[in-house]
């Protein structure tokens, strides 16, 4: 896996570099993320298309960017980074204004500052590339995650980094796109630069994913999902390693049993391993007010900001009674001021990041 690392270090000795990750996106999108967050770098994600509404990314991504600033800030006043994102949101006009105060000043600042407070100041009407000129990501120093459907889209990012070098860009392409591009012979600089960032991502097996998994102690029936999600070694260690640390945390039986499904107790696993989510949820509290003349059942509650998550398997859908229940619920929930969110068991396992972030904007919703 030192490939990631030797293009980093192209990068950071000016030379023009793109790294084309080479097999399933899931594996790339992961070994991406993992190899540029690290260090606090935020990860912008996108298609062969300019994003088109930059203020509603920005919201959604509010913890990550807020997380990837003070990472930078902190690099200048010695601070631990960790103790501040943690005590960040709690902090007054006052004690923010004494923290900025410690930050030697640079270029940009003014920007980043900016991005910390409710607003953001961007226009929903600016292309990707208007976007990354921005002062607060200029100062951020971002990468970039892009999906290749076709050959000519691997140029036309090797085109890109060329007009943005400090960028970091990363271009996932299945195998059979890069077979395509790589049976013709190179005539511009750009193919020869996509050439030269060729990385085949480590795949394995689906069979092999869930043998793994199952011997690393996951049910069957969560090993098949997660399967379908990625086939990186990678993925399978960090899950393995998740479950393992989640099993051995001391818990009541009561406690234990608060899980319904693989997926309840999958969601609520991930949430306490996240730093920003971190004790934040209980498991099928006892509840304050009845439903249909029962007390009422809910899969996870945060008490503050107040939100509800509920995770749906397919017997949520069997029936019209079933949906009209769920609606009805939701109801209830809203007007005892929950936020509610909704998501298919599958896509608890599936699409994590898309249910993690998700969760972040309803967290960070009174801040934007």
């Amino acid at each position: 896996m030192d490939v990631l690392p030797r293009h980093a270090a192209r990068r950071a000795s000016g030379i023009l570099t793109v790294t084309v990750l080479v097999g399933p996106p899931g594996s790339a999108r992961r070994l991406w993320m993992q190899a540029t967050e690290r260090g606090g770098t935020p990860v912008l994600e996108c298609s062969t298309e300019p994003l088109r509404d930059l203020r509603e990314w920005a919201s959604a991504h509010r913890a990550e960017l807020r997380n990837a600033i003070l990472h930078r800030l902190c690099e200048r006043t010695g601070r631990d980074p960790q103790i501040v994102v943690r005590e960040w949101a709690a902090m007054t006009r006052a004690d923010a204004d004494a923290f900025w105060n410690a930050v030697a000043p640079e270029p940009g600042d003014e920007a980043l500052r900016t991005l910390l407070d409710p607003v953001v100041p961007l226009p929903a009407d600016h292309t990707l590339a208007e976007f990354l000129q921005h002062p607060a990501f200029t100062a951020l120093r971002p990468s970039l995650f892009a999906m290749a459907s076709a050959p000519e889209g691997l140029t036309a990012w090797a085109t890109f980094a060329e007009r943005h070098p400090s960028i970091a860009v990363a271009v996932s392409v299945g195998e059979g796109g890069w077979e395509e591009f790589a049976s013709k012979p190179s005539n511009t600089r750009a193919e020869s630069i996509i050439r030269e960032g060729e990385f085949h991502v480590p795949t394995l097996e689906t069979e092999e994913v869930i043998r793994r998994l199952k011997d690393g102690g996951i049910p069957e029936t969560m090993a098949l999902a997660l399967a379908e999600t990625a086939q990186d070694p990678g993925f399978v260690d960090e899950m393995i390693a998740s479950f393992k640390h989640n099993a051995a945390r001391p818990t009541s039986r009561e406690a234990d049993d608060k899980a319904r499904s693989e997926a309840e107790r999958y969601i609520f696993a991930r949430l306490q391993d996240l730093e920003e989510t971190n004790g934040r949820f209980r498991q099928n509290p006892d509840m304050p007010f009845r439903f249909r003349s029962r007390a009422a059942e809910i899969d996870l509650i945060c008490d503050d900001p107040k939100i509800a998550i509920e995770v749906d398997g397919y017997y949520h859908f069997r029936d019209e009674d079933g949906y009209r229940r769920d609606r009805e619920k939701d109801w209830e929930l809203q007007r005892h001021g929950y936020v509610v969110l909704r998501f298919l068991a599958e896509d608890v396992t599936r699409h994590w990041d898309m249910v993690r972030d998700r969760i972040f904007a309803a967290l960070t919703r009174d801040k934007q």
